[in-house]
């Protein structure tokens, strides 16, 4: 049941993260900006997100898990409900700023503690849960919102994204003496994790990963015009792919043991997918298959990255997942700038997904070699 609650909170951060592309229009028109200016409420959101990576090494410190998590959820809450009731722009992107820095604090330490409520045996299968919750809110909870926006208003889906973060809160409030809490490293322990070699490779890997992966998704409606899929099918397929992936990897991470191997293989997958993006997607039925596999391969990394990070760094981790899900979200600022710069030089639209693909191998490569040390190393 503890799970559940954690569950509740990262659907509705999976929501809140992707929603608001969708709900731009609206909210340009609500407060007469254009869908630019009302577009920062996102990238501000992503900013205060990664800026709470500081801020939560120092309250895990000082503070127990259950405070930590229900000031996480407090913070992200006040951020929406300022979002619901905002009547300008400046409001609105404040809002979403302090909401931002709630779901950064909340989702490493939800997800870090999933892993603590099982057995090391599946340990696996419960980050795999934990991320698929948090695909659920995209796949699951932004076509709900949409509807409520387009039937309603764009304000009916801050208040399910708040019934949502309310359920965790109040079930975390009731329940939180049963979970299980490791003493925490200090503070200055934490920090070293930031200069230590192993760990920064690791996340290094997750980075070019999400660079690649995240920033090709962003034009993927350009990648595919002309080509026989429509890109709602291709979206709509990502997100599906990227649900079963998540769910399923730490079946496999569990079985296998070997995190870092499960790793490879899912580079080694995305390689061959990417490069088949061109080709296939000139087939009505065939070019589906890639966007299912990249979406299920993708959301499908997290698991294998935190358990791998786990046995260099055990006790740390709520950190690592905060370094990871950072990789991740510079990742996607920095697969976006990277592709707007390729296409502004000139590059093709339909070649980007060989340009993402350099990215992904060099990935792979660096996996290999990481592979290669922790055998010499026996680690």
């Amino acid at each position: 049941m503890n799970f559940f609650f954690l569950a509740a909170g990262m659907f509705a951060l999976g929501c809140d993260d992707y929603i608001f592309a969708g709900l731009l229009p609206g909210i340009s028109t609500s407060f007469q900006s254009s869908i630019i200016a009302a577009a920062q409420g996102i990238s501000v959101y992503g900013i205060t997100y990664v800026g709470a990576l500081p801020l939560c090494v120092f309250l895990l410190t000082k503070k127990s898990t259950r405070q930590v998590l229900l000031l996480a959820l407090l913070t992200f809450i006040a951020g929406n409900l300022l979002t619901l009731m905002s009547l300008n722009l400046s409001v609105y992107i404040a809002g979403r700023a302090i909401a931002g820095l709630g779901a950064g604090l909340y989702l490493p330490l939800a997800i870090a503690t999933a892993g603590e409520l099982v057995e090391p045996a599946a340990k696996g299968r419960a980050l795999s849960l934990a991320w698929g919750s948090n695909a659920a809110g995209a796949v699951i909870g932004i076509p709900i919102g949409l509807w409520l926006a387009d039937k309603i208003h764009w304000r009916a889906s801050i208040i399910m994204i708040l019934i949502l973060s309310l359920i965790a809160l109040l079930g975390l409030i009731s329940r939180a003496m049963n979970l299980k809490v490791t003493t925490l490293p200090s503070l200055r322990e934490q920090a070293s994790l930031l200069v230590d070699p192993g760990v920064m490779s690791v996340i290094a890997v997750t980075l070019l990963t999400a660079t690649g992966g995240l920033g090709l998704y962003v034009y993927i409606s350009t990648v595919l015009e002309g080509t026989a899929i429509p890109p709602a099918t291709a979206l709509s397929l990502w997100n599906i792919g990227g649900l079963i992936g998540s769910l399923s990897i730490g079946f496999i991470a569990d079985r296998f043991g070997k995190p870092q191997w499960v790793m490879l293989s899912i580079l080694g997958v995305q390689v061959i997918t990417f490069l088949s993006i061109p080709t296939l997607s000139l087939f009505p039925l065939l070019g589906n298959l890639p966007f299912f596999l990249w979406g299920a391969l993708g959301w499908s990394t997290m698991t294998p990255q935190q358990l791998r990070l786990s046995q260099l760094k055990p006790g740390h981790d709520a950190t690592m997942v905060a370094l990871n899900s950072t990789a991740v979200s510079l990742g996607s600022v920095f697969g976006t700038t990277l592709g707007g710069l390729a296409l502004a030089g000139g590059l093709n639209m339909s070649h980007l997904p060989y340009a993402a693909t350099g990215l992904i191998f060099s990935a792979f490569t660096l996996q290999i070699l990481l592979i290669l040390q922790a055998v010499l190393h026996k680690n």
